[in-house]
């Protein structure tokens, strides 16, 4: 079995989140695995002149029918500066958390279950709420009940995920151009072709803390926009629904990962 204690441990927090850091290094301590805080880019303070060859302001408009907040452009650009940093490293599966993550105490038991399963996956959400139905369930992880398991829609939430480098190669591609949240286009199995899979319950979750990164400037959808979102939205699960039905999961076998490496020149 992989020893949760070899898996690293990034936290992405602004610089300026003081109060924040200093939680999640008593939390971060107590869990007994090697850890590292990323810093997260400050959306309030960014330049989108340099961004302007990435920014799709009409799709995520479309999607979420209203203007995507400077915080959610900063929320993007931490995450996916994360998985350039886990490609260019090699890191072989890494567990990344937001500074407003709490979890259960057998969350290093859930890391190192998850990491030596067989089965094939790339990007593991360790928050997705329970409310999202899971197509079929792997194995059991952990010690409280859990299970690894697939789903059928978008698992959203990035308090808490595990990724592997061939997961961080596939979703750098994929969330190039900041068209929808992270969290949107994370899970998005049918495009992406990440196989990801969540664990239930889930051991990590959101402290409550009004978060620092995602949600300040958010700008209130108009109702003709949130119509307009609706209908996209049904067209964007029927499309999963299809994709499910078409291509169903596979085992490991290793040749992906080798494929990536390769692609990246790793």
């Amino acid at each position: 079995m992989t020893e949760p204690a070899h898996i690293p441990v990034f936290c992405i927090s602004l610089a300026r989140a003081k109060e924040r850091r200093a939680t999640m290094r008593r939390r971060l301590d107590a869990l007994g695995m090697p850890y590292e805080f990323v810093g997260g880019v400050d959306g309030e303070k960014l330049d989108f002149s340099h961004y302007k060859n990435r920014l799709r302001p009409d799709a995520f408009r479309r999607i979420r029918g209203r203007e995507m907040s400077p915080g959610e452009v900063g929320c993007f650009l931490s995450h996916h500066n994360l998985w350039r940093r886990i490609i260019a490293e090699q890191t072989e599966c890494a567990l990344v958390l937001e500074d407003d993550a709490q979890w259960d105490g057998d969350l290093p038991d859930v890391v190192a279950d998850v990491a030596a399963c067989e089965w094939q996956w790339d990007v593991v959400m360790l928050s997705a709420p329970n409310r999202i139905a899971a197509e079929r369930t792997v194995c059991g992880v952990g010690k409280n009940g859990r299970n690894l398991v697939r789903y059928k829609w978008r698992a959203t939430n990035t308090a808490g995920y595990l990724i592997r480098l061939s997961g961080a190669a596939k979703l750098f591609g994929h969330c190039w151009e900041i068209r929808a949240p992270i969290d949107w286009l994370m899970p998005e199995w049918w495009l992406n072709g990440a196989k990801v899979y969540g664990v239930r319950p889930p051991p990590v979750f959101a402290d409550g803390a009004a978060s620092l990164i995602t949600h300040r400037g958010r700008i209130a959808a108009p109702f003709s926009g949130r119509v307009a979102a609706s209908l996209a939205r049904k067209c964007d699960r029927m499309h999963c629904r299809f994709c499910r039905w078409t291509k169903p999961p596979q085992k490991k076998n290793g040749a992906e990962i080798a494929e990536w490496k390769k692609q990246w020149k790793l």
